[in-house]
């Protein structure tokens, strides 16, 4: 079994189990809810992460993350807590690389970049 990170990583993959945990100090738990939202300039979703204590934990199904597009997304970490209080916690980027479990086995999958792909056209363009 894998170690769980406690905190965000900067990589994930599609159809994977996806779990990680913060701990923030000032918002615990036990009292506030954490969410996210990750966006890209194509799809998006959002995650809330669980008590474990004081410590909030992210669990997120691998049946779930299939159906996330792959791409880089930036998100938001923020808590609610009280009748209406939110605060943002934390931001970042992740790169939500592509589940190679989908389709077939013999399926083809082009995964470069679009720089990658235009730079390659343009070679091919020259010679």
């Amino acid at each position: 079994m894998a170690d769980i990170p406690d905190n965000e990583p900067g990589s994930l993959r599609a159809g994977d189990t996806w779990k990680w945990t913060k701990s923030l100090a000032d918002y615990p738990a036990s009292a506030w809810s954490l969410k996210y939202r990750f966006k890209s300039p194509t799809a998006g979703f959002e995650i809330s992460a669980t008590a474990d204590g004081d410590i909030h934990s992210v669990s997120v199904a691998a049946a779930t993350t299939t159906a996330y597009a792959a791409g880089t997304y930036s998100w938001i970490a923020w808590v609610e807590g009280g009748t209406s209080e939110k605060y943002t916690v934390d931001t970042g980027v992740v790169v939500v690389n592509p589940d190679y479990r989908t389709g077939t086995a013999t399926a083809a999958l082009d995964d470069r970049s679009h720089a990658r792909k235009t730079l390659e056209a343009i070679e091919a363009w020259i010679e």
